[in-house]
């Protein structure tokens, strides 16, 4: 399927909890005995001072990868959970927190697992009640606060949301206890609704990340999505993000995204608030098409205020969400089954907002000819999930078929980039299955043709063939030539002869699916499986319902 997912790494018991012991290494030796060891000495130090410092000087190395890895060694993060965030200095807690949330972003995901294990959830909401404190406060506002304070009180929100969202992202034990957590919760709420106090107000800049986070915890968060919508304290929220999502800027995106989460979580919910209208997902498609048009050679926004424009990872990073929820919004359009009557209007509404996708989307994305194989990806994970819906009205361009070739050529065997353990997230796949809509009926004859042959072509190339490719491969060939009615039935199915050459592929699939590791990937192995038995089913299907004249020529 082509909706994104969400990645959860595996994770290794305790990964830091290690014996501390020399390196051997003389020059890490050195550095430890002449750097390191002093540093964690003044961090454990009686004095405020120096243990203030050593916190200060050990956030500023920590992304230092060789400082990174002794300072591990030397369980500075025991030190820090036990003593920094609760040392009576703000600056030091403020450091400690800068050091969490590096380690969380350099390491890989068990280290988040082990923080988790460790508790560090209790220090989060701790700390989260102490921002909130102090950024809500009336009686003593935070414009107010001393500069330097309020540094401190930005800084440790800005770590408290970045760790959050690591943490969230390591594995679904975390994420459902995060988002279970109310104070944690309730920071991430009010660091949204937050309005500016002043022109340098250094809270306001969190919001966006704060976003991020919470598009991370409602992905598929039925329970959370309800408290969003439903609780006195959280509809704030859900209003800041509704205001938000007409702007076209990083923020507007954001709030697209999330609130596309909200609604697909809600989606089978009743009795919910008369606010909430979980239909309202093609009203956050303009912002995000606008959005991506910034991102588009030789593309504009239609009102003409400024682009966002990928020159920096934050950019880039919005790009990201964008397509990301774009995807997901077409994906779970196209599911719904448009052969019954009672989604008539579904597909009614649906049809103009997909085709203004493609045109203002994918197309522009297929022409640039970009090398960028992520992007890619996801856009033709959209225009596969738009062709479902739209199949004979997609607005495709002369020959905008044969990019999806090209695409599928360039990058045939490469593993999915976001998601490598799942072979049918890769690109060559939903290349497959976006040419395979393009083919069905009432596709010209010649399109059908050139497209079909491409299809029967990739499975007769067995073994030589990727096995997520080739099932996809027979699944839409089963799909497209499924009904002898169809125009290009008899004159592309028949004329080119595809019944030979797919008779030829019985022996190569059933080796195909023998090939698969059932243990290890019990998916492919389930689907190459149906493909064989399908696969016997339609040869014989098609041998019973030759057209008549094709019948009468072989007798003359």
């Amino acid at each position: 399927m082509g909706k994104s997912k969400k990645s959860r790494a595996g994770h290794r018991s305790d990964p830091v909890a290690k014996t501390v012991k020399p390196p051997s290494d003389p020059e890490l030796a050195a550095l430890r005995e002449s750097k390191i060891l002093p540093i964690i000495n003044n961090l454990k130090s009686a004095d405020p001072k120096s243990r203030s410092t050593a916190a200060s000087v050990i956030s500023s190395i920590i992304q230092d990868t060789k400082c990174r890895k002794l300072l591990l060694r030397e369980q500075i993060v025991y030190t820090v959970l036990t003593q920094t965030l609760t040392d009576a200095a703000l600056e030091s807690r403020a450091a400690g927190w800068g050091i969490l949330q590096v380690l969380a972003q350099e390491e890989e995901a068990d280290f988040c697992v082990h923080l988790y294990r460790q508790d560090v959830l209790t220090a989060i909401e701790f700390a989260s009640k102490l921002i909130q404190d102090k950024v809500l406060s009336k009686e003593a506002p935070f414009a107010k606060l001393p500069k330097a304070e309020k540094g401190f009180i930005s800084s440790i929100a800005a770590s408290l949301v970045s760790l959050l969202m690591a943490l969230a992202e390591a594995e679904e034990e975390i994420l459902e206890s995060i988002s279970n957590n109310n104070p944690i919760t309730s920071l991430l709420f009010s660091l949204i609704t937050y309005t500016s106090q002043d022109d340098e107000d250094p809270i306001s800049a969190i919001r966006g990340d704060a976003m991020a986070c919470l598009m991370v915890l409602t992905e598929d968060n039925t329970n959370l999505a309800k408290y969003i919508t439903s609780t006195p304290g959280s509809i704030a929220c859900y209003e800041t993000l509704v205001s938000l999502k007409d702007e076209v800027s990083g923020d507007g995106v954001l709030a697209c995204t999330v609130l596309h989460n909200i609604y697909a979580s809600l989606l089978e919910v009743k009795n919910l608030s008369p606010k909430i209208d979980v239909a309202d997902d093609a009203d956050l498609i303009s912002t995000l098409t606008k959005a991506m048009a910034g991102f588009v050679p030789g593309q504009s926004e239609a009102n003409g205020s400024g682009c966002l424009q990928p020159t920096d990872d934050l950019s880039l990073k919005i790009q990201g969400h964008a397509l990301s929820a774009l995807n997901n919004i077409a994906w779970s359009v196209s599911l719904i089954d448009f052969s019954e009557d009672s989604n008539n209007d579904v597909l009614g509404a649906w049809t103009p907002v997909a085709r203004a996708l493609w045109q203002q989307v994918v197309s522009p994305i297929l022409a640039s000819d970009t090398a960028d194989v992520d992007l890619a990806t996801q856009v033709t994970s959209i225009a596969w999930a738009v062709a479902r819906a739209l199949h004979g009205e997609t607005p495709l361009q002369p020959n905008e078929h044969r990019k999806f070739v090209s695409l599928y050529q360039a990058t045939k065997g490469a593993p999915a980039l976001q998601d490598p353990e799942d072979p049918f997230q890769a690109l060559g796949v939903k290349c497959v299955g976006v040419l395979g809509q393009l083919a069905l009926n009432p596709a010209p004859v010649d399109l059908n043709r050139e497209i079909g042959t491409f299809l029967v072509t990739l499975v007769a190339g067995l073994p030589g063939t990727p096995t997520a490719d080739a099932v996809e491969a027979f699944n839409q060939v089963f799909d497209i030539y499924g009904n002898e009615e169809y125009a290009y039935d008899a004159e592309v199915f028949w004329r080119s002869d595809f019944l030979k050459h797919l008779e030829g592929t019985m022996s190569k699939a059933k080796a195909m699916a023998k090939s698969v590791n059932k243990s290890q990937q019990p998916e492919l192995r389930d689907r190459a499986d149906e493909v064989v038995m399908n696969l016997t089913r339609f040869l014989s299907y098609k041998k019973k319902h030759k057209p008549v004249q094709m019948t009468v020529r072989e007798r003359s």
